[in-house]
């Protein structure tokens, strides 16, 4: 027996909740049988030594569908196993999208793996369960596999592909966003960040972000930085930082979060 298997399936039942979406032919989503068993486990465990866990690698590793139910599980609770255990996440859903986003160059390549792990990232936060969001528990790389084609397809239908190059100076300091100035009867910083906090607002927030910040970049460093909770620049090097993840210097970074959260601005007070 291993180290994630249940003993006694009627407790395992009870401690992981089904999933509520449906398939078209109204069959339910459903988990595997080893998946919540390995969920069952773990759940017997302090949350302090679920960090451990999704570090494993090779054959004792936890499976990734696993690790998005336990993300959600606690995503509330301390955050520096939750900003951690995203870290492990994005890695995996990076690594499952290089394989499917081959041929372009560079800086394709960049915008297309940015678009998927935004994704990710947005079906994480998301409060009320949907088959996206829920199929990330049934098949998470073909989840992951998914979202990478329909971004590649996208791509390659445009009639003139426009590539931002990203290859600048990595102190520069102008973050790219719509608006030049926020107006002064506008929303405040702060709003922007109760919206983010908020369960219900936080989906229409992103959705109204990914119309006016030009780089997903900027917006997925404000989501990690003020929803998922991780640090610019930490000392500790098992830390999930914005500086290891972007490969940019917190000074730019800074800048990238300044500058998103300007245009959300923006956009919050658009919509008033």
């Amino acid at each position: 027996m291993s180290e994630f298997d249940c003993p006694r399936p009627l407790e395992k039942l009870e401690s992981v909740p089904p999933l509520k979406s449906v398939r078209p032919s109204g069959e339910p989503y459903t988990r595997r049988a080893d998946i919540e068993a390995v969920i069952c486990t773990i759940l017997k465990r302090p949350v302090g030594e679920w960090l451990e866990v999704t570090r494993k690698r090779g054959e004792g590793a936890l499976p990734s569908e696993a690790l998005v139910f336990l993300i959600r599980k606690i995503k509330y609770g301390d955050q520096s196993v939750v900003g951690a255990m995203v870290n492990q996440l994005l890695r995996r859903t990076t690594s499952v999208a290089q394989r499917w986003a081959r041929g372009f160059d560079c800086a394709q390549t960049e915008e297309i793996l940015t678009e998927v792990r935004d994704h990710v990232i947005e079906l994480l936060c998301t409060v009320d369960p949907s088959p996206q969001s829920e199929f990330l528990e049934v098949a998470f790389s073909m989840a992951v596999k998914n979202f990478t084609l329909n971004v590649v397809a996208k791509l390659e239908n445009k009639p003139e592909l426009v590539v931002v190059d990203h290859t600048g100076h990595p102190d520069e300091d102008e973050p790219q966003y719509v608006a030049d100035s926020i107006p002064e009867t506008g929303p405040g910083p702060e709003d922007v960040l109760l919206q983010l906090a908020d369960q219900q607002k936080r989906s229409i927030l992103v959705a109204k972000a990914l119309a006016v910040v030009k780089d997903r970049r900027h917006l997925e460093a404000v989501i990690l930085r003020y929803v998922w909770h991780w640090s610019i620049t930490d000392k500790d090097s098992t830390k999930p930082t914005l500086e290891k993840h972007f490969g940019r210097s917190e000074k730019q970074i800074r800048n990238w979060i300044k500058g998103a959260l300007a245009a959300m601005q923006v956009a919050i007070g658009d919509s008033q």
